[in-house]
């Protein structure tokens, strides 16, 4: 039950948070962004912080990224690279007990390859992630898709968020767990 989930926790992390240089497994991340909430008694959730950086893949972006994401190269060549902000990832998301995205196993994937690949035995552990697409599908079964974009669109959000860049997608992600809570609050 997703009430009892965030229930049994003072903070949560929402984390719809990466853009990769492409889908492989392998696929490094060009942005990761995090804001932790506080969740309320009436389940709403207060932004206590967050966490955004770009990072430098130290590969070419393929045009399609490029178009996808609209991160470029040049935005990427003087940022950070993955082994100088590992450690920090890892340290902000130790910080919240629930984790949250949309399409979460994506996110685990590219999260965990990034703390594999510079040696960080910390994963972000499946069984403290609430997955907003399974939950979505349960709630709203008869919208015709299941996109972050669809999702948001079909709940009314006034076009309020941008897609396709880390942080806009933790608003949006943000938004559709509040309608989820919203809605099963009501069912109960």
């Amino acid at each position: 039950d997703l009430h009892k989930a965030i229930r049994r926790q003072r903070q949560m992390c929402i984390r719809d948070s990466v853009e990769t240089v492409g889908l492989a497994e392998d696929a490094k991340i060009i942005q990761f962004s995090a804001i932790r909430y506080k969740v309320m008694s009436d389940f709403s959730l207060e932004k206590m912080d967050f966490y955004d950086t770009y990072i430098n893949p130290e590969e070419h972006l393929r045009p399609k990224i490029i178009e996808i994401t609209g991160i470029t190269q040049e935005m990427l060549d003087k940022c950070p690279v993955e082994e100088t902000v590992a450690a920090d990832i890892a340290s902000y998301l130790k910080k919240a007990g629930v984790y949250a995205a949309h399409n979460a196993p994506f996110d685990i994937a590219k999260v965990n390859a990034l703390f594999s690949r510079n040696g960080i035995e910390f994963r972000l552990p499946t069984s403290k992630v609430i997955d907003t697409l399974p939950c979505a599908r349960d709630c709203f079964p008869d919208l015709d898709s299941y996109k972050l974009i669809d999702i948001v669109e079909s709940l009314d959000s006034g076009g309020q968020f941008s897609y396709h860049n880390s942080l806009e997608d933790i608003k949006a992600t943000t938004f559709i767990l509040s309608c989820l809570l919203y809605t099963s609050d009501a069912a109960d």
